[in-house]
């Protein structure tokens, strides 16, 4: 059965600076793709109608950022930040959805850390989201081993069950300019 969900997706800018200071990357978004497979990764995760935000931001907002929720002074790949507790949204028909909260992207990272990984900016990215909604659904990795291998094999069956229904992920692509 597929639930009633939402997925807001919002680029903060489409040009952004490289973190290894070689120029400039324009980012181009499948945002139909993009909605659609984070959609799936919700039904997944969720027994209720659920929503997540999800914004993609360039390295100096991500930088800002986690320097102001997280007291670290660099930029990351994904931030997540869990719904109040009880917050819920609309759909336009006037259902109720659970909100699990906001995912902040950083694509400049997530660009980088494809070419260091020799991936698929998308798959980069999916990987990112991914993390971002299990953190949504209160794992956290930082508490312990235990805890990280727990979260580390949830975030890869996801992936697996995503890849298998949709496919390897090809909505976002990098160009140099």
């Amino acid at each position: 059965m597929t639930l009633p969900l939402l997925v807001n997706l919002s680029v903060a800018c489409r040009h952004f600076e490289r973190l290894d200071g070689k120029g400039r990357c324009l980012v181009t978004l499948d945002k139909v793709a993009l909605r659609a497979r984070v959609g799936f990764a919700l039904n997944l995760l969720c027994d209720s109608p659920s929503s997540v935000n999800v914004r993609f931001c360039d390295a100096e907002e991500m930088r800002h950022t986690n320097a102001a929720f997280r007291g670290k002074d660099a930029p990351t790949d994904v931030l997540s930040f869990p719904a109040v507790p009880g917050f819920s949204d609309t759909t336009k028909r006037g259902r109720l959805l659970y909100s699990l909260g906001d995912l902040l992207v950083c694509l400049p990272v997530c660009e980088r850390q494809a070419r260091a990984h020799r991936l698929e900016p998308s798959r980069e990215v999916e990987k990112m989201i991914l993390h971002g909604l299990v953190h949504l659904k209160g794992f956290d990795h930082e508490l312990s081993d235990a805890s990280w291998r727990v979260m580390s094999s949830l975030e890869k069956a996801l992936s697996r069950e995503v890849v298998r229904a949709m496919g390897q992920p090809r909505y976002v692509t990098f160009v140099m300019s």
